[in-house]
Protein backbone atom coordinates (compact mmCIF):
# COMPACT_ATOMS: atom_id res chain seq x y z
CA UNK A 1 0.00 0.00 0.00
CA UNK A 2 1.07 3.58 -1.19
CA UNK A 3 -0.27 6.74 0.05
CA UNK A 4 0.39 10.06 -0.87
CA UNK A 5 -1.11 13.68 -0.52
CA UNK A 6 -0.13 16.77 -2.23
CA UNK A 7 -1.58 20.35 -1.06
CA UNK A 8 -0.70 23.69 -3.18
CA UNK A 9 -1.86 26.74 -1.69
CA UNK A 10 -0.71 29.37 -3.74
CA UNK A 11 -0.78 33.26 -2.78
CA UNK A 12 -2.21 36.13 -5.13
CA UNK A 13 -1.21 36.45 -8.37
CA UNK A 14 -1.08 40.25 -9.93
CA UNK A 15 0.55 40.86 -13.01
CA UNK A 16 1.09 44.02 -14.57
CA UNK A 17 1.39 45.31 -17.98
CA UNK A 18 -1.62 45.89 -19.72
CA UNK A 19 -4.88 44.65 -20.56
CA UNK A 20 -3.47 41.17 -20.93
CA UNK A 21 -1.59 41.05 -17.40
CA UNK A 22 -3.32 38.18 -15.82
CA UNK A 23 -4.73 38.32 -11.70
CA UNK A 24 -5.92 35.86 -9.38
CA UNK A 25 -7.02 35.23 -5.68
CA UNK A 26 -5.47 33.23 -3.74
CA UNK A 27 -6.07 29.37 -4.10
CA UNK A 28 -5.91 26.02 -3.05
CA UNK A 29 -5.51 22.35 -4.29
CA UNK A 30 -5.34 19.33 -2.74
CA UNK A 31 -4.79 15.85 -4.07
CA UNK A 32 -4.71 12.16 -2.13
CA UNK A 33 -3.55 9.52 -3.87
CA UNK A 34 -4.02 5.51 -2.70
CA UNK A 35 -1.87 2.61 -4.23
CA UNK A 36 -2.67 -1.28 -3.30
CA UNK A 37 -1.46 -3.66 -4.95
CA UNK A 38 1.52 -6.91 -5.53
CA UNK A 39 4.75 -6.98 -6.28
CA UNK A 40 7.16 -10.03 -7.07
CA UNK A 41 10.38 -10.76 -8.31
CA UNK A 42 12.08 -14.05 -10.09
CA UNK A 43 15.89 -14.24 -10.03
CA UNK A 44 17.45 -16.84 -12.48
CA UNK A 45 21.57 -17.01 -13.01
CA UNK A 46 22.62 -13.29 -13.10
CA UNK A 47 19.22 -12.33 -14.03
CA UNK A 48 16.68 -10.31 -11.73
CA UNK A 49 13.49 -9.67 -13.36
CA UNK A 50 10.78 -7.98 -11.15
CA UNK A 51 7.04 -6.26 -11.48
CA UNK A 52 4.10 -4.77 -9.81
CA UNK A 53 0.93 -4.14 -10.55
CA UNK A 54 -1.82 -2.02 -8.23
CA UNK A 55 -5.16 -0.28 -8.18
CA UNK A 56 -4.73 3.68 -8.24
CA UNK A 57 -6.86 5.57 -6.55
CA UNK A 58 -6.93 9.16 -6.73
CA UNK A 59 -8.85 11.97 -4.90
CA UNK A 60 -9.47 15.49 -4.18
CA UNK A 61 -8.24 17.95 -7.30
CA UNK A 62 -8.23 15.82 -9.74
CA UNK A 63 -7.79 18.45 -12.78
CA UNK A 64 -6.20 21.41 -10.48
CA UNK A 65 -8.45 23.83 -11.59
CA UNK A 66 -7.31 27.73 -11.32
CA UNK A 67 -9.46 30.54 -11.30
CA UNK A 68 -7.50 33.72 -13.24
CA UNK A 69 -8.82 37.05 -15.04
CA UNK A 70 -7.10 39.43 -17.79
CA UNK A 71 -6.82 42.69 -17.39
CA UNK A 72 -8.68 43.70 -20.47
CA UNK A 73 -11.83 41.40 -20.26
CA UNK A 74 -12.39 41.30 -16.19
CA UNK A 75 -14.03 38.31 -16.34
CA UNK A 76 -12.80 35.22 -14.77
CA UNK A 77 -12.09 31.99 -16.36
CA UNK A 78 -10.70 28.27 -15.34
CA UNK A 79 -7.23 27.12 -16.18
CA UNK A 80 -7.43 23.05 -15.87
CA UNK A 81 -4.35 20.32 -15.95
CA UNK A 82 -4.99 16.85 -17.31
CA UNK A 83 -7.56 15.52 -15.13
CA UNK A 84 -6.35 12.35 -13.43
CA UNK A 85 -8.61 9.53 -13.70
CA UNK A 86 -9.97 8.33 -10.35
CA UNK A 87 -9.19 4.78 -10.78
CA UNK A 88 -6.37 3.92 -12.47
CA UNK A 89 -3.95 1.07 -13.06
CA UNK A 90 -0.14 1.22 -12.05
CA UNK A 91 1.89 -1.29 -13.22
CA UNK A 92 6.03 -1.61 -13.40
CA UNK A 93 8.84 -4.37 -14.93
CA UNK A 94 12.05 -4.22 -14.74
CA UNK A 95 14.84 -6.37 -15.98
CA UNK A 96 18.28 -6.37 -14.31
CA UNK A 97 21.61 -8.35 -15.30
CA UNK A 98 24.90 -8.52 -13.37
CA UNK A 99 27.13 -8.36 -16.06
CA UNK A 100 30.34 -9.25 -14.00
CA UNK A 101 31.11 -7.94 -10.17
CA UNK A 102 31.09 -4.62 -10.90
CA UNK A 103 28.93 -3.60 -13.36
CA UNK A 104 25.12 -3.97 -13.86
CA UNK A 105 22.38 -2.82 -16.07
CA UNK A 106 18.57 -2.69 -15.86
CA UNK A 107 15.92 -1.60 -18.20
CA UNK A 108 12.80 -1.19 -16.64
CA UNK A 109 8.91 0.67 -17.51
CA UNK A 110 6.25 2.22 -15.63
CA UNK A 111 2.96 3.31 -16.39
CA UNK A 112 -0.35 4.46 -14.56
CA UNK A 113 -3.32 3.53 -17.25
CA UNK A 114 -7.18 4.75 -16.60
CA UNK A 115 -9.60 5.27 -18.83
CA UNK A 116 -9.08 8.60 -20.13
CA UNK A 117 -5.33 9.37 -19.98
CA UNK A 118 -2.27 7.21 -19.38
CA UNK A 119 1.36 8.24 -18.16
CA UNK A 120 4.67 6.00 -19.28
CA UNK A 121 7.93 6.14 -18.48
CA UNK A 122 10.91 4.10 -19.67
CA UNK A 123 14.47 3.85 -18.05
CA UNK A 124 17.91 2.27 -18.89
CA UNK A 125 20.45 1.71 -15.54
CA UNK A 126 23.85 0.97 -15.68
CA UNK A 127 25.46 0.56 -12.11
CA UNK A 128 29.27 0.34 -11.91
CA UNK A 129 30.90 -0.75 -8.49
CA UNK A 130 34.64 0.40 -7.43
Amino acid sequence: MRLAYAGLDSGELNETGGIAALSGERQKNQLTTATFGMRGGIVTGQTTLSGSAAWQRTGGDRSAPTIVAMAGVNTPYYVRSAALDRDALAVEAQASVSVSSSFDFSLGYSGVLGRRNSDHGARATAKVKF
